[in-house]
């Protein structure tokens, strides 16, 4: 058969034992020089850690806000199970973040991006479980206002029992709304919809459409209009610092409007080996909506994939052709 795209923020699989069809597969990273070529551009903001230094509260030079960071006042907007909990922080040490160091319990700790961000958004993270205990939860938040935390969060539950596992999306409601003060608009049960190390979960809101993907593959999809703008960002349910948390987080927004189409140059695959380039023509500056996005090309059988890479101004491209035997 012929070979998959990789998720290249997914651990590396080893490789299968060699088949009788050749694998052509192309990894390209191109620098897509939008002036002149597209017409007016639509930059994107993008951001993308590892989380490298140890910080009590995240901060990464001044792109983090969390609980307790100096200007944040998140104390009036009550969360946890029965809406009786404050929002707390997020820390850090070389490689990994979680939840706070103090105290034990918490409702939820929340690290959101600073800057200004354009409501189309999406944002992942690679997560790592050591001993969960309790309801801990892994979430990716979008639309949140750094002034309050209104928006919304998509959970996955960390859980080390499979029966008990769950994803879901809700809208955190802020200080004047009703105990608990979140509605949830959508949970799912079952094995499939809990974390482990080295998942890579992501959201994405375009429009009034949140898509919910773990691995790749979309669990979920809802449409709600309560938030219409915030900034992205992540965070946990409950648990003492360090038995769960993520590893990477990457975020970023664009223009509203679908996912460009995309032709390529068939005369560029012909012969194609390592090192290989490639015309790639999209129909409009709205690059990407939703990461990793895939589109067909011509002729028929070869696919193209972009992934996001950490500069603004690349794309990873990822070309396949159909497999020839011989």
């Amino acid at each position: 058969m012929c070979r998959n795209f990789d998720n290249p923020l997914a651990p590396k699989m080893a490789s299968p034992s060699p088949s009788p069809f050749k694998r052509k597969t192309l990894a390209l990273v191109l620098v897509l020089l939008l002036v002149g070529v597209l017409g007016t551009p639509a930059f994107a903001t993008s951001y993308t850690t590892n989380f490298p230094k140890a910080e009590p509260l995240i901060s990464e030079d001044g792109h983090w806000i969390t609980a307790r960071t100096t200007g944040v006042d998140w104390h009036a907007t009550l969360c946890g199970g029965n809406g009786d909990r404050h929002v707390s922080s997020v820390s850090t040490a070389p490689g990994y973040a979680s939840g706070p160091t103090a105290p034990p319990q918490f409702g939820d700790a929340l690290a959101l991006l600073t800057g200004t961000w354009k409501p189309d958004q999406t944002a992942q993270a690679t997560v790592r479980v050591v001993s969960p205990s309790g309801w801990p939860e892994v979430e990716i938040r979008l639309r949140t206002s750094p002034r309050d935390a209104t928006g919304y969060e998509i959970m996955w539950s960390a859980k080390a029992e499979a029966g008990e596992r769950y994803l879901a999306i809700a809208t955190w409601n802020g200080p004047s709304s009703p105990a608990p003060h979140y509605t949830i608009l959508k949970q799912l049960n079952g094995p499939e919809y809990g974390v482990v190390t080295g998942d890579v979960v992501k959201g994405t809101m375009i429009g009034n459409t949140i898509t919910a993907y773990k691995n790749g593959k979309m669990q979920f999809q809802i449409t709600d209009n309560k938030f219409s703008q915030g900034n992205p960002g992540f965070g946990f349910n409950e648990g003492p610092s360090g038995i769960y948390g993520i590893t990477s987080f990457t975020a970023l927004d664009s223009d509203s409007g679908p996912a460009s189409d995309a032709s390529i140059d068939p005369d560029s695959l012909r012969g194609a080996g390592a090192g290989a380039t490639a015309i790639v023509r999209l129909s409009s500056t709205k690059i990407v909506q939703s990461l990793p996005a895939t589109f067909p090309l011509s002729p028929a059988g070869r696919t193209m994939q972009i992934w996001p890479a950490p500069a603004t101004s690349q794309l990873e491209i990822r070309m396949s052709q159909p497999c020839q035997s011989g």
